[in-house]
């Protein structure tokens, strides 16, 4: 039977049953399928591209030993982020360097024009950014450069530096330098083991 729903905005009244031998089960299970913790890996795309980017990084990461999460900034939530151990951001500029669509929620979150959000906000968060831009235009990667430093004016953690991919002529050649670094990087950092789990160096075919 379906339980009674009641409560403030029709939460359930009763707390629900907790099998902790269960959920210590689970959790264990978690740890020695994933050692290196969880990540969450956001993108802003217009037409697909850093989206596909997220998902391939993903991949190479969950076999480097990471829960990742790959989120939709146009799915972002402040409180999600800010108990996030660990955020990459692909973001692509899009226009005169303005962020894509699905991103502008986002990005304006993130400027805090109001000042309502203290500057300590991200301090537990280690982020690093890749943004995707094209050189012909005057605004080059401006929205991978200002999400870069505004999360950091947040509080956040730089963890790895700023990489830009440029769409004119390199975009997938200058993603497949960055990937190898940073999922080297970060398998050394959160799961450090004496032989490395995958082989990270092969290039993968890039369509998207």
């Amino acid at each position: 039977a379906s339980e009674k729903m009641g409560g403030v905005c029709g939460l359930p009244t009763k707390s629900p049953r907790i099998n902790a031998e269960q959920s210590q089960i689970k959790y264990s299970t978690l740890e020695e399928k994933y050692p290196a913790g969880a990540m969450s890996v956001y993108f802003g795309s217009q037409t697909g591209t850093a989206r596909g980017f997220a998902e391939l990084l993903a991949s190479f990461c969950r076999r480097a030993g990471f829960e990742v999460k790959v989120i939709d900034l146009g799915d972002f939530q402040p409180e999600q982020l800010v108990l996030s151990r660990l955020a990459i951001f692909l973001v692509a500029t899009y226009g005169e360097g303005d962020p894509t669509d699905n991103a502008l929620r986002f990005y304006e979150w993130l400027c805090n024009t109001e000042g309502s959000i203290p500057d300590t906000y991200l301090s537990n968060v280690s982020f690093a950014v890749f943004g995707l831009g094209n050189s012909t235009y005057v605004n080059y990667n401006q929205m991978g450069k200002r999400c870069d430093e505004k999360l950091e004016k947040l509080g956040g953690q730089r963890i790895f530096p700023l990489a830009c991919g440029d769409d004119s002529c390199t975009l997938e050649e200058d993603f497949e330098a960055w990937k190898t670094k940073i999922v080297e990087f970060l398998a050394k950092k959160y799961a450090p083991i004496d032989d490395p789990p995958i082989e990270i160096h092969p290039k993968a075919h890039l369509a998207f």
